[in-house]
């Protein structure tokens, strides 16, 4: 399943290249990340007060995540209008009288003083303060001017008579409602930029029961077998007509005398090429779908090592196809944490196909910090130089593999910034779920 030595990559900088690209923001809150955000999106994100103290934001040039208020300051309140100036009452006199008619009428060729602009009618006349506040936390590379034409130009091109002056109330945060305005070029993805996440975990019956072994011969047979196990719903779920073709494979064996073993290694061979097929959506997944996957790699782990050291350090070399892993799915005691771990896998797989995440590369200053918490675990530089050769690690004896790539994963789920952590868990887990 993993290649020893891959864990530790050098640290990956986005570099701008040719001309500037468009800016996109991340935003970080409450240990989860969010985006990217346009431009223009995270200008109507600021403008209509959705961004909190407590945030973070990020965007390519910046070397970490900034405090929310320190990039997008808090506007000044737009002070209301002043009332309008009474106008004088004319002397009272007889209404017949001509000159009460000369005074209570404006003279013809004389003008008239032009009514008080609206509260309204002054935003529309100027870029708001909030705006303006953005736009000065831009780099020299953007033009800052033409943008703020381009966001005070939109209502006047009809999109607002378009969609509305306003979208209804399409989420609750926190308490408080908040609406996304129709000029938006996307306003949905705000909606699903803030979505909470609800994940569910998979029952502990259905993780126990074995997917691979007691699945009968016919296809009814199988397929009601399959179904008691947590894998394969799943992947019958997400991905139907390659469960029937499996489906076929199996009763195929069955038919042909296969004995249990090689039915069992035969379908594991295949979830395996799914899992590796399907690796990078699996790795946009939101990050609480990616510290399942690390939690229960570390679980599982745990459990492998108990039972014995090749076991473990089969699983870390091989996965799901190697024999005494095979052998294990079997078992009622290891099928649990087994299951539980590639189930996983494919619940992101299924969830970056639905609602794809970008997420941002780990800096040096998420590596110090996972230094400090491997040094908090007995690390010594001896552990960090033979973790950071491959070739050295993979003529390591099994047990201290077991052992350093449990504490490394380990190490980065005690991390408490959550954006660290993601970072540096986007990294780690791409050997897990695509070795």
């Amino acid at each position: 399943m993993l290649c020893v030595g891959v864990f530790c990559g050098e640290v990956r900088e986005r570099a701008m290249a040719g001309a500037a690209p468009q800016v996109e923001w991340y935003i970080a809150r409450d240990g989860q990340q969010y985006g990217p955000l346009s431009d223009v999106e995270m200008r109507k994100f600021v403008e209509l007060g959705h961004l909190r103290p407590a945030d973070l934001v990020w965007r390519q040039g910046f070397p970490d995540w900034r405090p929310a208020p320190a990039v997008f300051p808090t506007p000044a309140p737009i002070p209301p209008p002043a009332p309008p100036r009474p106008e004088p009452r004319p002397a009272s006199r007889p209404a017949h009288h001509p000159a009460a008619a000369r005074a209570a009428s404006p003279q013809r060729g004389y003008r008239t003083a032009a009514p008080q602009q609206s509260h309204r009618a002054v935003e529309r006349a100027a870029p708001a303060p909030s705006q303006l506040a953005v736009a000065a936390s831009f780099d020299d590379e953007r033009d800052h001017d033409d943008e703020d034409d381009d966001l005070q130009a939109e209502p006047s091109r009809g999109l607002g008579r378009r969609i509305g002056l306003m979208l209804v109330l399409v989420a609750l945060l926190g308490g408080a409602g908040w609406l996304a305005m129709g000029y938006i070029e996307n306003p949905a993805r705000l909606v699903e930029l803030l979505r909470t996440e609800t994940r569910s975990e998979p029952s502990a019956e259905v993780l126990r029961s074995q997917p691979f072994q007691g699945l009968g011969n016919s296809a009814e047979e199988i397929d009601a077998a399959f179904q008691r196990a947590a894998l394969w719903q799943v992947i019958k779920r997400e991905f139907p007509d390659w469960y029937r073709e499996r489906l076929q494979q199996a009763v195929e064996l069955k038919a042909k005398s296969s004995d249990d073993a090689t039915v069992a290694r035969r379908l594991a061979e295949a979830v395996v090429a799914l899992r590796r097929k399907h690796a990078d959506q699996a790795l946009a997944a939101s990050p609480g779908a990616l510290r399942s996957i690390a939690e229960s790699f570390l679980a599982n782990l745990e459990h492998l090592s108990a039972h014995s050291i090749e076991a473990c350090y089969g699983f870390i070399s091989q996965g799901e196809i190697n024999p005494q892993v095979l052998e294990l799915m079997g078992s009622p005691e290891y099928v649990q944490p087994l299951q539980r771990q590639v189930t996983a896998v494919f619940s992101a797989v299924a969830e970056g196909r639905k609602s794809p995440q970008t997420h941002l590369p780990p800096r040096q200053s998420d590596y110090q910090a996972l230094k400090q918490a491997l040094a908090a675990r007995g690390w010594t530089e001896k552990e960090e130089q033979l973790f950071s050769d491959p070739q050295a690690l993979a003529r390591a004896a099994p047990q201290d593999v077991c052992r350093l790539v449990q504490d490394w994963f380990a190490a980065q789920l005690s991390i408490a910034d959550r954006g660290v952590q993601l970072r540096l868990l986007i990294e780690s887990l791409k050997p897990v779920v695509a070795g």
